[in-house]
């Protein structure tokens, strides 16, 4: 008879109350792409309202947040939130996008130079 260690029995009471969704070999992920898919789409409408609305919107912290992002990014910005978006939508749907290291970053490269231009 095989005995279960604490962290199987935590996970089986987990998993039949509904708080683990997903369980693969009993392993425990805490953050999937789904969840941060949501984060990322809900970060980036709020910099984008707080970007075309700023302080009729969200008040002094949207101006807040417009001068940080406009900061960051400078306008290239509306580029970045925007994409930002496209991306979390991409996790959600769950659609797998393999980019070679080496394109990763000549992206994020290209990115910061039109950022500093």
């Amino acid at each position: 008879m095989k005995v279960k260690k604490k962290y199987d029995i935590i996970l089986d009471i987990l998993f039949i109350r509904g708080i683990v969704l997903k369980s693969s070999d009993k392993k425990f992920k805490l953050l999937s792409f789904e969840t941060l898919g949501i984060v990322f789409v809900l970060i980036s409408i709020i910099g984008l309202l707080c970007l075309f609305a700023g302080k009729y919107l969200f008040g002094e912290v949207g101006e807040v947040v417009k001068g940080f992002v406009l900061g960051v990014f400078g306008y290239l910005s509306y580029v970045v939130l925007i994409l930002t978006s496209i991306y979390g939508v991409i996790a959600i749907a769950g659609v797998k996008i393999k980019i070679k290291i080496p394109t990763k970053f000549a992206i994020l490269g290209a990115i910061g130079i039109y950022a500093l231009i």
